[in-house]
C-alpha cells in the first residue's frame, strides 16, 4: 500500500474514481426516453401534454351575434360603508382606521375613502381618499391623499354617503362632512 501514501498516484486514484461514478449517474439519468429526463418526469410531461391537448380538441360554443356588449363597465368595487379589514394602501403602523367607504361620485369616478386617525397623534382624525383601480389591481400607495380633519376630537368614522360627499361622527360625538370632489370638510 505504499501507493496510496504518494500524493500523485492517490489524486489519479481519486480521479479516476470520480470519472467512473459520474458515467454511472449520466447513463442512470438517461435511461428512459434517451433523452436525459428521467422516466418518471418524462411521464409527467407527457400526461401534461395529453391533457392539454385534450382540452383543446372540446367542442367551442358559438357566439351568439344578437348579443350587446354592456354598455356600463361593472364598479371596482360594491359601493356603500364598510368595516375596516386591515388592508390598504398604505403601510400599516400608520393610521389607525375605523371604517371605508366606497363612493362613486357625480363625475364618474369611483373612490374608496378610508377614516381613522393617525396612529401616532390618536386625537387627529383623517379621511384618506383614494382612487379605484379597478378589475382587483393593487392601488400604489402614491395615489392616495391625507386629509386631516379640522377638529381634533379624534378619530373619524364614516356614517353617510351623499352624492358627492360623506358624511362622519368623530371620537367624541361630533359630525360633519367631507366633500369628495372639492376635498374639503363642510
Amino acid at each position: 500500500m505504499n501507493f496510496l501514501r504518494r500524493p500523485t498516484t492517490l489524486l489519479w486514484v481519486t480521479a479516476v474514481v470520480g470519472i467512473v461514478a459520474t458515467g454511472i449517474v449520466v447513463g442512470n439519468a438517461s435511461s428512459g426516453s434517451g433523452n436525459g429526463i428521467a422516466p418518471y418526469k418524462q411521464a409527467m410531461l407527457d400526461k401534461v401534454q395529453h391533457d392539454q391537448q385534450a382540452a383543446q380538441n372540446l367542442p367551442h360554443g358559438q357566439k351568439d351575434p344578437t348579443m350587446s356588449r354592456p354598455t356600463d363597465a361593472p364598479s371596482a368595487a360594491p359601493l356603500g360603508i364598510f368595516p375596516f379589514r386591515g388592508f390598504g394602501p398604505f403601510p400599516g403602523g400608520l393610521y389607525d382606521i375605523t371604517n371605508l367607504a366606497s363612493i362613486r361620485t357625480s363625475n364618474g369616478n369611483d373612490l374608496i375613502v378610508y377614516a381613522g386617525a393617525m396612529a401616532n397623534d390618536p386625537s387627529q382624525g383623517i379621511l384618506i381618499v383614494v382612487g379605484h383601480a379597478g378589475d382587483g389591481a393593487e392601488i400604489p400607495a402614491n395615489t392616495q391623499k391625507v386629509y386631516p380633519s379640522p377638529l381634533r376630537e379624534g378619530a373619524l368614522t364614516v356614517t353617510g354617503l351623499g352624492s358627492d360627499s360623506i358624511t362622519f361622527n368623530y371620537l367624541l360625538g361630533r359630525g360633519g362632512s367631507f366633500n369628495v370632489l372639492s376635498r374639503r370638510f363642510n
